[in-house]
């Protein structure tokens, strides 16, 4: 639980601190937003609004979840888990192609970052690197972080292992692809100029936290009477979505 607390203070602290600083810093070097100019008029009046939020949200999540990470293995000599590192990847992947399209428009002057074709190819790069280290990558369960297929309750009820090993892998890479870039783009265009994205994110993210510390408080082989889950390192992925 101290670790936990040590999460959420710091990444609050870092937001706190962090914001006001990055605005600043942002008007000073004038890297506000562009408007589309076929866009409606009213939306003009949002033309220099900060950008570049994402690198305080981004440096947050690490610095919460660092900081976490050094007390445990401080304090009990833990290590940090794959399952951690690749989320954190996954985050930070997604959030370098945002930095580089929106520090594109700002270079640029202009409403228009990276192109559809390069935002995709970043997306399947960083994805697929992403799957295939989940598939793996060990962690302290002793499983990887993820399986070529999805189960319900305790049985697999949709398995890509009946096509052979190779052609499983491939299906579940396709399958993350679909995932990680529906996801990305649709925050992407939820965000918008209006802050949309940090409140929805928001709301998920409490829901993932949730989830993942009832996860870790009904861990599998922690003494737990009743039900147990046998999930990877839940206790990490609690402090990164806090």
């Amino acid at each position: 639980m101290i670790a936990l607390i040590i999460g959420i203070l710091v990444s609050l602290l870092v937001t706190i601190v962090g914001t006001p600083l990055l605005i600043r810093l942002v008007h000073k070097l004038n890297y506000g937003q562009y408007i589309r100019q076929d866009g409606p008029k009213s939306h003009l009046v949002k033309r220099g609004t900060p950008t570049l939020g994402g690198v305080v949200i981004n440096l947050a999540v690490v610095l919460g979840w660092g900081s976490s990470a050094l007390y445990r293995f401080l304090a009990r000599g833990e290590v940090p888990s794959w399952s951690a590192v690749l989320v954190l990847f996954a985050m930070l992947s997604m959030g370098c192609l945002g930095f580089i399209d929106d520090f594109a428009k700002v270079r640029k002057k202009q409403s228009e970052g990276l192109t559809v074709k390069g935002k995709f190819i970043g997306q399947f790069v960083f994805a697929t690197i992403y799957a295939v280290l989940a598939l793996i990558l060990p962690t302290k369960s002793g499983f990887p972080s993820a399986q070529a297929g999805m189960s319900f309750i305790e049985k697999p009820f949709l398995s890509f292992e009946f096509a052979g090993r190779a052609v499983s892998i491939v299906l579940f890479v396709i399958w993350v692809n679909l995932l990680m870039s529906a996801w990305s783009n649709a925050i992407n265009l939820t965000d918008g100029l209006d802050g949309l994205a940090a409140g929805s994110s928001m709301i998920a993210f409490m829901g993932y936290a949730g989830i993942a510390f009832w996860e870790f408080y009904h861990l599998k082989g922690s003494g737990h009477s009743g039900f147990t889950y046998a999930v990877s390192d839940p206790l990490d992925l609690t402090i990164i979505a806090v």
